[in-house]
């Protein structure tokens, strides 16, 4: 009987400490919301070394865009404004508005941030 009841409050452990563990880990981004690649008009870019361009013909955009669209969402939370990291611009501006997103490289793996709405895994940097 003894080892019963043991192994009942075992399990109910077990369950109490998984469902704490599964409402704790925080849920992937949204996926990346940006114009659409032909709405796009030109994109500013300020690299993480200060310097700048501006991306205005329609493939330079296209391959921006597409590296973008490839952007896998992360469990990591965007809190600030700005990166924590040395990052650079992205100024999307497009026929609907202008659009500012950030992009840093970390530990060897590229990153774009969009303040307060998620932090996304890209393959190769902007």
């Amino acid at each position: 009987m003894a080892r019963k009841v043991l192994a009942i409050c075992v399990v109910l452990v077990l369950a109490v400490a998984f469902a704490l563990l599964v409402t704790m880990v925080p849920e992937k981004a949204e996926p990346l919301q940006l114009a659409e690649p032909e709405a796009v008009t030109s994109i500013e870019i300020t690299k993480i070394d200060g310097t700048q361009v501006t991306a205005r013909e329609r493939d330079e955009i296209d391959r921006i865009m597409k590296v973008l669209a490839g952007a896998k969402p992360t469990r990591i939370q965007s809190v600030n404004d700005t990166p924590d990291e040395p990052y650079g611009t992205l100024r999307i501006k497009a026929d609907t508005g202008t659009e500012e997103i950030y992009y840093y490289e970390r530990d060897g793996e590229y990153f774009v941030e969009k303040p307060y709405a998620g932090i996304y895994r890209v393959e190769q940097d902007i």
